[in-house]
């Protein structure tokens, strides 16, 4: 699966943390990552892909 392979190569260059956004309402999305070892972190208002403010759920993966 690329997301996982895409935080292993994250872990061996020796970071510690990874975030991303993702739209609060994109439950596949969000359901994916927390598979990989992502965690919600928080929930926001922030511009995603153009449309004006909407809500969105920080994620995060390491210390």
């Amino acid at each position: 699966m690329l997301a996982k392979r895409a935080l292993g190569e994250i872990v061996e260059s020796g970071r510690q943390r990874a975030e991303l956004l993702v739209a609060a309402d994109n439950a596949p999305a969000i359901s994916l990552y927390e598979k990989v070892g992502f965690a919600t972190v928080g929930k926001t208002n922030y511009q995603l892909w153009g449309k004006e403010s909407s809500p969105a759920c920080s994620l995060v993966v390491g210390g």
